[in-house]
């Protein structure tokens, strides 16, 4: 069962996600100085969102972390199965517009898993 607070937690991910802007990720990465070119995405990603941190992920903190009750239902299914492409996208990002473009197809694929939901399937 689909804890209600991970549904809400959900919705407020998509909000977050859709939010962020190239200028934002561009601030953010100014202010964390040289952060390499691997897992650029991620990195920043993780400092703005709490993305890939279990401890710092609003999913997570949300049914504290009980994958079984999130919306994802099993340990690490955030990040296999048919949303292993959306996570890599996120992680693999190379720059502030492909993050933002990377954020926004996860923002997406969160709503179709709410909608789904909401279906019953």
């Amino acid at each position: 069962m689909i804890a209600k607070q991970s549904i809400n937690a959900a919705i407020k991910l998509i909000v977050l996600y859709r939010s962020i802007t190239v200028e934002q990720i561009e601030k953010v990465e100014e202010e964390l100085g040289d952060i390499g070119k691997n897992y650029y995405g991620q990195k920043l990603a993780s400092e703005i969102t709490g993305f890939s941190m279990s401890s710092k992920c609003l999913l997570c903190k949300a049914v504290n972390e009980d994958c079984r009750i999130c919306i994802y239902t099993n340990r690490f299914g955030c990040m296999s199965d048919e949303n292993w492409e959306t996570y890599q996208a996120i992680k693999m990002a190379k720059s502030p517009e492909a993050l933002v473009y990377a954020l926004n197809k996860r923002a997406d694929h969160i709503q179709s898993i709410l909608n789904n939901l909401e279906k019953g399937e």
